[in-house]
Parts: structure tokens; sequence; C-alpha cells
């Protein structure tokens, strides 16, 4: 069976395809093609929007191949290992972790200032007027806790 050419010994177009040609080739849309492009997954163009034939069939045999997914396949896996790594180091914390941290802080705080006005009502005052001063720390601490709530 005979060997296949190295792609460096591929002959280089002196014609370059333009993208009416590629979608052609490939039985797209121009528009699918473009969105290919967008989305990062084209086919390399040159600077002037045509493709170089040599550089496309390298691409498309790639595709075919499935050589692009293998490799996107291992880059992931290696970023996926590396994270589990990072938080197993705990550098890295998960996100559904943080937020029930912070939900159980925050309840804490709130429940800690809605008892400070009984608690401190009496020592801030004549005996007579630890109701008055009751209504007003609390008042305050509500406002606090709502302007809190509200982002405002």
């Amino acid at each position: 069976m005979p060997s296949k050419p190295r792609a460096d010994k591929w002959p280089a177009s002196s014609r370059p395809l333009s993208v009416e040609q590629v979608a052609q080739l490939m039985g797209l849309t121009v528009r699918r093609m473009q969105q290919m492009d967008e989305d990062g997954d084209g086919a390399p163009k040159n600077a002037d929007g045509t493709y170089n034939a040599r550089d496309f069939g390298e691409w498309l045999r790639r595709r075919l191949t499935g050589e692009d997914h293998r490799k996107r396949l291992t880059k992931a896996q290696a970023d996926l290992a590396e994270l589990e790594a990072q938080e197993a180091s705990g550098e890295l914390a998960r996100k559904d972790h943080m937020a029930e941290g912070y939900a159980k802080l925050l309840l804490a705080f709130r429940q800690r200032m809605i008892s400070l006005a009984p608690t401190v009502a009496p020592q801030v005052c004549a005996p007579g007027r630890a109701a008055e001063a009751q209504a007003i720390i609390q008042k305050h601490v509500y406002d606090a806790l709502a302007e809190l709530a509200t982002g405002e």
C-alpha cells in the first residue's frame, strides 16, 4: 500500500479558495461558515478572508478524523483534574458551598442584630425609658437590615 504524502510535501495552491467555494465543498451555506467562524470553529483564513487550500485540507482532515475533538477532550480533562486538585488543597471552593456558608453567616448576623435592641436598651437609658429606647434601636436595626437586603 503506498504511503500517504507528508503534509509538508503537499503542493501549495496558487489560487486561494473563496468562502463560497469552501461552503460548496463542505455542503454548507456561506452563513453557516460565518457562524462557524464566530464560534471559533471555522477553518483558518487568509487575511483577505479567503482560504489556503492546503490549510483548509488539513483543517478538514483533523475534523474528519476527530483529532481536534480528542485534543479538546484531553485539555478539558486536564483542566478538570487541575480544578479538582485546587479544591482538594483548599485553594478553590465550590460556589454552592460558598453560597451555603454565606447564607448561614448572614442568618446568624440577622439574628444577632435583631436581638440587640432588647439587650442594649436597658443598658443605655434610665429604667423607665427602656421600652422607648428598645423601639428606637429596633427600628434602626430593621431599617439597616432592609437596606442590606435590597442592596440600596
